[in-house]
């Protein structure tokens, strides 16, 4: 019976450790692409301003990257040699606006919100 229980603790404890490690391993791999998506909330919201884009009170719009890039608000966007695409979805509620972005880049694509 305590023999039992002491592999228990040890598989445990083993699960856990891996689990920990994958996680952080992941987060890690996408730390560049993360902060990529946080430097085209930035950029957009920036081209809002200044492009003077206007979002309806509820509603949302998509800001393809093509775009930013071609108006010479942005450069190509690449994360560890890949070429990303994408788009940033705007929304306005209560007079205030959220840059949502979407990219892929080789096999990293954002998580869908």
């Amino acid at each position: 019976m305590k023999k039992n229980v002491v592999l228990m603790v040890i598989f445990s404890i083993l699960f856990v450790g891996t689990m920990l490690f994958i996680g952080y391993s992941i987060k890690n791999r996408n730390k560049d692409y993360v902060n990529k998506e946080n430097e085209l909330k930035e950029v957009a919201a920036m081209y809002v301003n200044l492009a003077k884009i206007n979002v309806l009170e509820g509603k949302s719009a998509d800001l393809q990257l093509e775009q930013i890039i071609r108006d010479g608000y942005l450069e190509e966007i690449k994360v560890h040699d890949n070429e990303c695409t994408g788009y940033i979805t705007i929304k306005k509620k209560y007079n205030q606006y959220t840059y949502i972005p979407h990219i892929k880049c080789g096999k990293y694509e954002s998580l869908k919100q």
